[in-house]
C-alpha cells in the first residue's frame, strides 16, 4: 500500500529511465557496488523523511543506476501515487520495468495488476496475467493475491479455479494466512455455484459476502476484518464497512462520512451497485470535502485503489 496522506506537492522534473545504464552493465555490477547503493538508497530515505523531494528522487535515481532495484521501485511508488510531486505513470511504469528486469518480484508483481486491471498502462489481461505468474514464482504475496483473482474472489475475476487454487495453496503453505482463509473460501457452494455461473454464461460474476454473519462479526471486533476485506477487494467488504462507519457503528479517525464516501467511492467504482446509491445520498459530502481542502478526497480513493490493487 502506498500511504499518501496529505504530502505537500512540489515540482520536480520527471525523469527519463528509459537512459539508464543497459541491461548488460547492470548485470556486470559486483557486490561492492551493490552495498555502495544500499547506502546511497538509506540516504535517499533520510532525506525524504526531512521533507526535501527532489533530494530524495535524486538520490534514489543515483541508487537505482548503481543497481539497486528496491531504489527504482520506491521512485515508481511516488510517481505512481503522486506523494509530494505531479503523478507521472509513464515515468512509473519505466522504473518499474528497470526494477523488473534486476530480478525485483515486488515490482514485477505491480506491474502485472496494472496491465490487468489497465491503471496507468492500457489494459492488457494476457500479459498482466504473465507478469502475476512470474511474480508468484518468488512472491507469497503474488501468489495469494493472482489466485484470489482466478478464484473469483478480488476484481477482476479471472475465473480460473484449478490453477488459482494452487497458488492459493502455495500461499498457505508459505503461512500465509488469508491465502488459507482464501482457499477454504473456494470451496464454499456459494464460491462454487459463481464459478459454474461465470463459465457458463461467460460474464463475469459479482463478488457474494463470505458469509451473512461477517460483517456483524466484524463490527463487533472494530470493523478490522470488514477493513481488511477491504482492502484486499472484496468489494461487499468495503459496502459494509463504509455503511457501519456512515452509521457510526465503526469508530474511525476523522469525518466518518467523509470516510465513508471514500470507501463506497471505491466499491462503486468496481462495481458494486448498493455503493452506487449510497454515493448519491452523501453526494454533499463529495462538494463540501472538495471546497475545504481539494484533492483530499481523491486522495484517499487513490490511497485505497492502491491497497487493493497490491501497488
Amino acid at each position: 500500500m502506498f500511504a499518501l496522506g496529505d504530502a505537500p506537492y512540489t515540482p520536480v522534473s520527471v525523469p527519463m529511465p528509459a537512459e539508464g545504464p543497459s541491461d548488460e552493465k547492470l548485470s556486470s555490477l559486483d557486490m561492492g557496488s551493490r552495498g555502495e547503493s544500499d547506502e546511497v538508497l538509506q540516504e535517499a530515505r533520510r532525506v525524504g523523511a526531512t521533507g526535501d523531494v527532489a533530494g530524495h528522487i535524486s538520490l534514489l535515481e543515483q541508487a537505482g543506476y548503481m543497481g539497486n532495484p528496491d531504489a527504482f521501485y520506491e521512485l515508481a511508488k511516488i510517481y505512481l501515487t503522486g506523494a509530494g510531486v505531479e503523478k507521472a505513470p509513464d515515468a512509473a511504469i519505466g522504473f518499474l520495468n528497470q526494477a523488473m528486469n534486476m530480478g525485483h518480484a515486488e515490482s514485477t508483481r505491480v506491474l502485472g495488476w496494472l496491465y490487468v486491471m489497465g491503471s496507468g498502462v492500457g489494459k492488457d489481461l494476457a500479459y498482466g496475467e504473465m507478469l502475476l505468474g512470474k511474480a508468484a514464482e518468488k512472491s507469497v504475496r503474488a501468489q495469494r493475491e493472482f489466485g484470489m483473482a482466478l478464484t473469483n474472489q478480488r476484481v477482476p475475476h479471472l475465473n480460473d479455479m484449478e490453477r488459482g487454487l494452487e497458488y492459493l495453496k502455495l500461499a498457505s503453505s508459505a503461512g500465509d494466512s488469508e491465502a488459507t482463509k482464501a482457499y477454504e473460501a473456494a470451496f464454499s457452494p456459494r464460491a462454487a455455484g459463481q464459478n459454474v455461473a461465470a463459465t457458463s454464461t461467460g460474464s463475469t460474476p459479482l463478488l457474494a459476502p463470505a458469509n451473512a454473519a461477517a460483517p456483524r462479526q466484524a463490527v463487533r471486533d472494530g470493523g478490522t476484518g470488514l477493513e481488511e476485506r477491504g482492502r484486499s477487494g472484496d468489494t461487499t467488504a468495503l459496502y459494509q464497512y463504509a455503511l457501519n462507519v456512515s452509521l457510526g457503528r465503526i469508530r474511525t479517525e476523522g469525518d466518518p462520512q467523509f470516510k465513508a464516501y471514500c470507501w463506497y467511492s471505491v466499491a462503486a467504482a468496481r462495481g458494486y451497485g448498493p455503493a452506487k446509491e449510497e454515493m448519491k445520498s452523501l453526494a454533499g459530502i463529495r462538494t463540501l470535502a472538495d471546497k475545504r481542502s481539494p484533492g483530499r478526497m481523491d486522495a484517499c480513493i487513490d490511497e485505497l485503489n492502491a491497497a487493493i490493487d497490491g501497488y
